[in-house]
C-alpha cells in the first residue's frame, strides 16, 4: 500500500510504503490523516524536503481510466478510474426534478439570455468522462512531488474499423465521403433501402398497403442514438406499445450486425481537452501526449507481449 506525504507547511514529499511506521507516526502524534482519497498524512514536525523525479501516466479512457505513477527505482501506484455508466440518465432525472420545482413557482423573472453560451464545450455525458481522467490527475499531483506526465491519447478511424469488423476492404480516397448514406437524402431512407424495404422484425416482406417505421433496435438498453447500424426497419403490426415492453417481441432485439464505436468516437471528441485541462491545472509540470502505437512498440521491444 502506498501512502502519499506532505510536509508540515503543505508541500508533497516522497510517498512510502511502510504503512507501520505510518501507524505508529499517528498514534504518537508525529502525524495526522490528511486525506483519504488517496490516502495521505501531513507530517507535524519540520523535516527535509528532497524529492526524486516522480512520473505520473495515464491511459485515458471512455469506460477505464488506468494510471501508474513512478520513480526510476518503483512503481507507487497503479490504479483504475471508472467514469458513472448512469450519468445521461442522472442528468436527466435532475432535469425532470428542476422543471418540476420551476412550475410549482407563482411567478418566475424571465430567463431569456440566462444560459451558459456552450460553444467549443463537449455534451454533459462526455464532459464527465474528460473530468475523471483529469480529477485522477489532479487528486495525486496535489500530494505527491510529480515532475512529469504522460497522456496516452488514442486517434481512432472509425470507419477503418466497421470496415475490418465486416471483413470488407479499408476505406480510402472518396470512400470515406460516400459513405451508406450516400445519395440517399435522409437517414429514414438510408434504413429502409438497407434492409430493402422489408421489416427486420418479422422478416415477411411488405405486404401492399403496410406501414414502415424506423426503430431504435436498442431502445431497451436506453440508447436513442441515430448511428445507422443501431436503426432497423420495423412494420406497423411489430411496432406496438405491447411488443416495445418486457417479454415483447422488440424488447431485447440486437441487430445481427452491430458493433458500437461510441466509444472510439467519444475519445476523439474529448482527448485534446483532457490534455489541454491538465496542462493548464499543473503549468509547472512537463506534460506530453503519447499514442497507442508507441506503448505497442515498446512493449514489443521489452518482450512484455500485447496488453489484454
Amino acid at each position: 500500500m502506498t501512502i502519499f506525504v506532505i510536509s508540515k507547511d503543505g508541500r508533497p514529499l516522497m510517498p512510502t510504503v511502510r504503512a507501520g511506521k505510518v501507524r505508529h507516526m499517528l498514534k504518537d502524534g508525529r502525524a495526522s490523516i490528511y486525506r483519504h482519497r488517496p490516502f495521505t498524512i501531513k507530517l507535524n514536525y519540520e523535516t527535509t524536503e528532497y524529492t526524486q523525479p516522480i512520473e505520473f501516466c495515464c491511459d485515458t479512457g471512455d469506460h477505464h481510466v488506468g494510471v501508474s505513477l513512478k520513480s526510476e527505482s518503483r512503481e507507487y501506484m497503479s490504479e483504475e478510474y471508472r467514469p458513472l455508466a448512469d450519468e445521461k440518465s442522472r442528468r436527466d432525472d435532475r432535469r425532470k426534478y428542476r422543471y418540476q420545482r420551476r412550475n410549482h413557482l407563482r411567478y418566475r423573472k424571465p430567463r431569456f439570455d440566462n444560459r451558459m453560451n456552450r460553444e467549443g464545450k463537449l455534451p454533459p455525458s462526455v464532459e464527465h468522462k474528460a473530468d475523471v481522467n483529469v480529477k485522477a490527475f489532479g487528486e495525486i499531483v496535489d500530494v505527491c512531488p510529480v515532475t512529469r506526465a504522460v497522456f496516452e491519447v488514442g486517434v481512432f478511424d472509425t470507419q477503418l474499423l466497421a470496415a475490418i469488423e465486416k471483413g470488407e476492404a479499408a476505406p480510402e480516397g472518396t470512400d470515406y465521403q460516400q459513405g451508406p448514406r450516400y445519395n440517399l437524402a435522409t437517414l429514414r431512407e438510408a434504413v429502409f433501402f438497407r434492409d430493402r424495404y422489408t421489416c427486420r422484425i418479422c422478416v415477411k416482406g411488405v405486404e401492399k398497403g403496410t406501414v414502415l417505421r424506423v426503430l431504435h433496435a436498442l431502445y431497451w438498453k436506453g440508447r436513442h442514438g441515430n448511428q445507422l447500424d443501431e436503426l432497423v426497419t420495423c412494420c406497423t403490426k411489430c411496432h406496438t406499445p405491447a411488443n416495445h415492453k418486457e417479454g415483447g417481441t422488440l424488447y431485447g432485439y440486437t441487430p445481427e450486425v452491430f458493433t458500437s464505436y461510441a466509444g472510439a468516437a467519444v475519445m476523439n471528441q474529448m482527448r485534446w481537452t483532457i490534455f489541454r485541462e491538465a496542462k493548464e491545472l499543473t503549468p509547472g509540470i512537463e506534460i506530453r501526449a503519447a499514442y497507442g502505437a508507441e506503448t505497442k512498440a515498446a512493449r514489443q521491444y521489452l518482450g512484455l507481449g500485447s496488453p489484454m
